[in-house]
């Protein structure tokens, strides 16, 4: 009788009798219509010979009626205006596109989402901030004579800050999840035979145990599949075992999950310590209870893994101030470290691999842990994983920026026992244990710690110089710096004063190579250096012995990426400052940074920071000389802070007959060739503005009026030679990119070639004017 009311009723319309049809499946599966309710709340319905459900589908709902405590079409259509007006059955509305869209089904389903719940919490603030003003203005006028009421402001501003995080945190849909979660099928382990296994394992306990089916479910559907996924649950948390544990958990072992039960409650360390034992010889992964992963979080973690060392999405970077740990507070937190290193403090939450034999020997010491640890299990499992001499590696662009199920939790504003609060008192406490119980871990970490500034000095043939260049570096007040002399093949004495110097300061690294020139020896210095800062010094110059402490205090104190001082030409009889020294001094003391506009294009009077060189790829070019032009357009580009620095010098020794430093063939062919790299990347990238762009063009276009323009004498070249450069320099000034804005007072050379038809009207020019 319903499959020929539901052909009358669509006047046998194939398309829509399918659409009805598999609509009344769905509605049955989610069990959204109850016959029963219906035709109890609606007795008049058992009078016609319709199909209840029909009824509803056809009539019911415009009528007003409910088909089930379930769902509520009156709410429906109340709530979301697109379906009332498109005139579609709310319940067939909602099977087909509302549940995956996220919409609610009734009210109750409403007031118990995550959304009203944040709703909620941010009227709880506007209510919590309209009293704050209110005690503010009261206590105001008291203060002074009243301590308690400052402490009471202070308790107001800390749950200001705190509720307003919640709506910082990313956090779930849990409607939309648990469509998903009905509608999901299949396995979320693999069928195939892999070894050594991979193991997904964590824990939970009863506070959290009604949400976990969330996080469990994104476990499940990874792109990458685990051999097994197991939830480790203590007997005594949950004494009545399964019979204490929700549907929504227990639905989920037919796709995979496995739920295995502890005798001995280790509370946080359950999630690893039990898997440990019971499967040594595989890869365990753990996660968190109460965070949602992406698809591809198992996937990333496995193809990261070198078969030795810990992989992990999140880890805070350990940092030491005169050779003990500073505050846990004050770690570079979510680190970008790039190197494998065991300074990576895992940090579980965003999820961690552990390879087979990973740990020292007394990780499943469980008395110890519990003494040494007890709240912190990241800190214990990254020490047994250091004593073992392994170290852990973070992914890059890894899964820092954590999904929460429930937000307001994180911030601890429901009580519900988490360990968050407690660890923020006790990380110092518990590492500080733990490093007194294995001082060979402190030794270790200390091995590690990468100095302050990394000193690259590319040397050829300067025996003349090298001594008081090295002098004047190994006795810096900023003592923590590692030297890394690149003797560039040289043929006079300098290797042998590198290796005196070299016996009597261990900071001093020495590598030898074939001559490359001194952008390649720079570039070997680059590839070993672990300074959290850059410096270049060129072997025949000097610092003053303050340089490096004082560059390195004030990046350290903005979080600069580029830093730049003070520097002095040292001509054989005097000396000189450079025009950039005043542009310095005039932005230090108004207290403001460095513009593109107030850059000089050397590399010696600065440092950089390590990691922002490394990211961008900064480097130098394989080019006979000149390789500064390049290295400070990318270096100037890709700074997200430039600081001026004064209290200090660079001196630059000028005229000692380096064979760059004399205007010559070879020369002009390195500056043609540095200038064409540098405008290439010029009119690559994009610049802010237009303004910006042109400061970068003239920086490496003055050039060419300072070296050939004014200084070329044409009678030191052939004429084909002086052709081919006088063709190089006006493709050069052609790329750019707002030609019609270049100021002829600063581009003379430039404006001297576009006024010539060709090369022999600009050369008999020259002639004549010179």
């Amino acid at each position: 009788m319903s499959m020929i009311y539901i052909f009358k009723k669509e006047k046998l319309n194939p398309k829509n009798i399918y659409r009805i049809i598999k609509a009344q499946k769905l509605i049955k599966s989610l069990n959204l219509f109850d016959k029963e309710f219906y035709l109890t709340n609606y007795p008049d319905i058992r009078n016609t010979n319709i199909n209840p459900l029909d009824h509803y589908i056809y009539h019911g709902w415009k009528e007003k009626r409910v088909p089930s405590t379930k769902f509520d079409g009156n709410y429906y259509l109340k709530n979301y205006s697109d379906v009332r007006k498109s005139e579609v059955n709310p319940l067939i509305h909602y099977v087909v596109y509302g549940k995956k869209e996220g919409r609610f089904p009734n009210h109750h389903a409403e007031i118990n989402s995550t959304e009203y719940i944040i709703k909620d919490l941010k009227n709880k603030l506007n209510e919590t901030n309209k009293k704050h003003k209110q005690e503010i203005e009261k206590l105001n006028n008291r203060i002074n004579s009243h301590s308690s009421l400052t402490r009471k402001i202070d308790d107001l501003n800390r749950l200001t800050r705190k509720f307003t995080r919640v709506f910082t945190l990313n956090h779930i849909n849990k409607e939309k999840i648990a469509c998903e979660i009905e509608l999901f099928k299949g396995l979320g382990v693999t069928r195939e035979k892999r070894s050594p296994q991979i193991i997904v394992s964590l824990t939970s306990y009863p506070a959290r145990i009604y949400d976990i089916h969330y996080c469990l479910y994104s476990l499940l559907n990874q792109n990458f599949k685990p051999d097994r996924l197991i939830l480790w649950l203590s007997k005594e948390e949950f004494p009545n075992l399964e019979e204490d544990l929700p549907s929504n958990v227990l639905n989920l072992e037919k796709h995979g999950l496995e739920i295995k039960w502890t005798d001995k409650n280790f509370r946080v360390y359950n999630k690893l310590i039990h898997s440990l034992k019971e499967y040594p010889n595989e890869i365990i992964v753990t996660a968190d209870d109460d965070i949602f992963y992406p698809e591809d979080w198992l996937e990333r973690l496995y193809e990261n893994y070198d078969g030795k060392n810990v992989v992990a999405h999140r880890a805070h970077l350990v940092n030491f101030e005169s050779g003990s740990p500073v505050p846990y507070e004050l770690w570079d937190k979510c680190t970008e470290n790039e190197e494998i290193s065991i300074l990576n403090l895992i940090t579980g939450v965003g999820g961690v691999l552990y390879p087979p034999d990973v740990f020292y020997k007394d990780v499943l010491k469980d008395q110890l842990f519990l003494k040494l640890s007890p709240n912190n299990d990241d800190l214990w499992f990254w020490g047994m994983v250091v004593l073992n001499n392994r170290k852990i590696k973070i992914i890059k662009n890894g899964y820092k920026y954590l999904t929460y199920i429930n937000p307001e939790r994180e911030l601890n504003l429901n009580n519900d026992g988490t360990l968050y609060k407690d660890n923020q008192l006790r990380n110092d406490e518990q590492l500080s244990a733990i490093l007194e119980y294995y001082p060979e871990i402190k030794e270790r970490l200390l091995e590690e710690i990468p100095p302050k500034v990394s000193v690259i000095i590319p040397i050829y043939n300067r025996e003349k110089y090298l001594k008081k260049c090295l002098d004047s570096v190994i006795n810096q007040t900023l003592n923590d710096i590692e030297i890394i002399c690149i003797d560039d093949g040289s043929t006079d004495r300098s290797r042998e004063i590198l290796n005196e110097y070299g016996k009597v300061d261990s900071r001093i690294k020495i590598i030898n190579q074939k001559n490359q020139g001194p952008g390649l020896a720079r570039n070997t210095g680059l590839k070993i250096a672990k300074g959290e800062y850059i410096g270049f010094v060129d072997s025949d110059d000097w610092i003053d012995l303050n340089f490096y402490e004082t560059l390195f205090t004030e990046a350290k104190k903005q979080d600069a990426d580029l830093t730049r001082t003070e520097y002095v030409y040292e001509y054989p009889n005097h000396s000189k400052e450079d025009n950039i020294n005043r542009t310095i001094l005039e932005r230090k003391s108004d207290g403001e940074l460095l513009n593109l506009n107030e850059h000089s294009v050397v590399i010696w009077n600065a440092i950089y920071k390590r990691k922002y060189l490394q990211k961008n790829n900064i480097t130098f070019d394989k080019l006979p000389g000149l390789v500064d032009v390049p290295f400070t357009a990318r270096a100037t580009y890709y700074s997200k802070k430039t600081i001026p620095v004064i209290g200090t010098y660079y001196h630059y020794r000028k005229d000692i007959g380096n064979g760059l430093t004399i205007f010559s063939k070879k020369r002009i062919e390195a500056l043609l060739k540095a200038n064409k790299i540098t405008l290439y990347f010029i009119n690559s990238v994009k610049y802010e503005n237009k303004t910006d762009y042109l400061v970068a063009f003239k920086r490496v276009i003055w050039r060419y009026d300072d070296n050939f323009g004014r200084g070329l004498k044409l009678d030191n070249f052939d004429k084909k030679d002086q052709e081919s450069y006088f063709n190089e320099i006006v493709k050069g000034f052609q790329s750019c990119k707002y030609k019609e804005d270049l100021e002829k007072d600063h581009f003379e050379t430039y404006f001297e070639f576009l006024e010539k038809d060709s090369f022999n009207e600009y050369l008999n020019y020259k002639l004549q004017n010179d």
